[in-house]
C-alpha cells in the first residue's frame, strides 16, 4: 500500500521576519564572512612567505 503525501512550497515571501532578528541573523552573517575573510588572508600572507623563504633558504642551504 502507498502513502501518498502532499508536498507543498514554502512560501518565503509570506514569512513574518521580526526587524530586530533580521537584523541580529545579518550582524552574525556579515561576523562570520568578516572572521572567512581574515582566515583567507593569513592564509594568503603565510603562502606568500613561504613563497619568498623557500628560495632563499634553498640558497643558503646550497652555499654551505
Amino acid at each position: 500500500m502507498k502513502s501518498t503525501t502532499q508536498s507543498t512550497t514554502h512560501e518565503w515571501w509570506k514569512d513574518h521576519v521580526d526587524e530586530v532578528e533580521q537584523r541580529a541573523f545579518l550582524n552574525s552573517y556579515r561576523s562570520a564572512q568578516r572572521i572567512e575573510h581574515a582566515v583567507a588572508w593569513r592564509r594568503n600572507v603565510m603562502l606568500a612567505v613561504l613563497a619568498l623563504a623557500i628560495p632563499v633558504l634553498v640558497r643558503l642551504i646550497s652555499t654551505l
